[in-house]
């Protein structure tokens, strides 16, 4: 859906497309300037519109494309679920994401004056397409070559927190939603340096029922997409493969060797491994917190709505520990940046969509126009046979993993331009998951397992109420010879001890194992807290064993 600025020169195509309609005119609505790209359900084209022989200004035009291994049916069920998503966020005015335009149904692109060519073994004879913005800029994948400037990391990065946080977290009569395929070849930069978020084909509403398949790229995909089960988590792991990417210049994951887990027709992918890159050795600070957001357990990253204080933190250490291969530059401080990445079409836009503009009146004329007009002969229609043009796909990328509800799921192999050629890998085969839960309120560090400290002191709290509470009911009734001073004495030294024991614990743990682990990756706090929890009950049944009988005179 881009044009990277200076690229190459394209071979200019003369194809063209349009749904049926009353007007003859329509069946070439779109026409076909050249090819950008092979996504993982479709061939991207640049287009322009035609009326009357009138070229509009560029466009982006994705025509469906069937891929073997799948029921067709469902394929076409997919794209309509992210069609319907994208067409729904258009629709609530979120910025920083491509704008879909239209999408119809009709036949394959074909040259002009001709009929879409029908009856192909295997291919449906019409097929989806979508009109999306033209953005003229290059992927942030493209980068490691150097042949494009750095980028403002905190700007970009806070926008795309902002579009995660409004899909995430919309108004109240809206349904969350989720990207599903957050990495660098994903995000484009326009020319005035402002970020957008393209490729919704992948795109669901976070309900349990929507969700029938999972777009997974290996290197920057979160591993719960192995089992089916996925959700906002799953969006804030893609984001920091990208936050990963702009400082490293390197995709956080690698992926294991295929494993077989359920006999020899059963080959499945384990894991990708996260493997910090050597770059990191020396700035532990930014390293622990780069990971933050790839833990392989979803419940130990960070909320979506942590993101934009975590970019700035982010930046904060990116500036502090420059690392060699980084493709951002990252300013100090954290005075608030929202809005400063703001996505218009600004000047570059514009003029890059004229440039563009003066040179379709070389490859569309309103002769032509008139002459497709024209319906073919039927001699003509049938020597047409599909034109489209399909760019190489690199191996082992990307996979969209299906998850039917009642059957056993069925990998795709999807593919996509990555950062660098890798081996082929063997695309996973799922067995039936359980539905995906909710977004996991925990959030990362410490805060993990806090609920049961919480009761731990609790009951400590009580534990040592009862015990406060009979011994100076004992203190006043006589029982006790311990005077009042003592008494209070007595109390506050108890009290200190509870609070020791319901704090001290956790904290000590938490710092036996910085010292033991140093400043390697930790899954959370959940052990110190099991033990910090196990201290605080044994401290409150220590009180109610020292808890003396109680003694009321009158009673007695």
């Amino acid at each position: 859906m881009s044009q990277a600025a200076g690229s190459a020169p394209e071979a200019v195509l003369d194809l063209v497309c349009g749904p049926e309609s009353v007007l003859p005119e329509s069946r070439s609505r779109y026409r076909l300037i050249s090819h950008l790209a092979s996504g993982g359900q479709a061939e991207v084209y640049r287009a322009v519109r035609m009326s009357a022989g009138v070229a509009s200004s560029p466009v982006t035009v994705k025509v469906f494309r069937a891929s073997e291994g799948r029921p067709l049916i469902d394929q076409l069920r997919s794209w309509d679920k992210g069609d319907a998503v994208l067409a729904d966020l258009n629709v609530r005015g979120i910025p920083g994401i491509c704008r879909r335009i239209e999408g119809f149904m009709a036949g394959h692109p074909h040259p002009p004056g001709t009929l879409p060519p029908r009856g192909i073994a295997g291919v449906p004879d019409e097929v989806p397409y979508q009109v999306l913005d033209y953005l003229p800029g290059w992927a942030l994948r493209d980068m490691v070559n150097g042949a494009y400037p750095k980028v403002e990391g905190r700007p970009v990065l806070r926008s795309l927190a902002d579009v995660l946080l409004a899909l995430h977290h919309p108004v109240a009569t809206a349904s969350p939603v989720l990207h599903m395929d957050l990495t660098p070849a994903n995000v484009v930069v326009l020319p005035d340096g402002s970020p957008r978020l393209i490729d919704f084909t992948g795109a669901r509403y976070d309900r349990p029922d929507y969700i029938t398949s999972v777009a997974f790229t290996a290197k920057a995909g979160g591993p719960e997409a192995l089992t089916g089960r996925v959700g906002p988590a799953y969006d804030v792991h893609g984001f920091g493969a990208i936050a990963y990417f702009l400082v490293t210049g390197q995709l956080p994951r690698e992926v294991a060797e295929s494993t077989v887990v359920s006999g020899p027709e059963m080959p499945r992918a384990r894991w990708s491994i996260l493997k910090p890159a050597a770059a990191l050795d020396s700035a532990p600070k930014l390293r622990e917190h780069l990971l933050q957001p790839l833990m392989d357990q979803p419940g130990d990253r960070p909320l979506t709505t942590d993101l934009p204080e975590w970019v700035d933190r982010l930046a904060e250490l990116a500036a502090a520990y420059p690392i060699s291969g980084g493709l951002a530059t990252w300013a100090g401080g954290r005075r608030s940046v929202r809005g400063s990445a703001r996505v218009t079409s600004g000047a570059g836009a514009g003029a890059a969509a004229a440039s563009f503009v003066a040179t379709v009146p070389a490859i569309v004329k309103p002769a032509d126009s008139a002459a497709a007009a024209k319906p073919p002969t039927a001699k003509a229609s049938a020597a047409v046979a599909p034109t489209v043009p399909r760019a190489e796909p690199v191996n082992g990328t990307r996979v969209d993993i299906a998850r039917p509800p009642e059957t056993r799921g069925q990998a795709r192999g999807a593919s996509k331009v990555p950062v660098a050629p890798q081996p082929p890998q063997q695309p996973p085969t799922l067995d039936e998951p359980a539905a995906p839960p909710p977004e996991s309120r925990r959030s990362y560090g410490p805060k993990r397992g806090r609920l049961l400290s919480i009761l731990g002191g609790v009951f400590l709290g009580v534990c040592y109420m009862i015990w406060a509470a009979v011994t100076a009911l004992n203190t006043v009734t006589g029982a006790s010879r311990t005077d009042t001073q003592t008494l209070t004495t007595e109390l506050g030294v108890a009290a200190v001890l509870a609070l020791v024991a319901a704090i001290v614990p956790f904290w000590m743990c938490r710092l036996v194992g910085r010292l033991l682990l140093g400043w390697r990756q930790r899954r959370g706090a959940l052990p110190s807290h099991l033990i910090g929890t196990a201290f605080s009950v044994l401290s409150g049944i220590t009180f109610l064993s020292a808890t003396p009988a109680v003694h009321i005179p009158f009673l007695n």
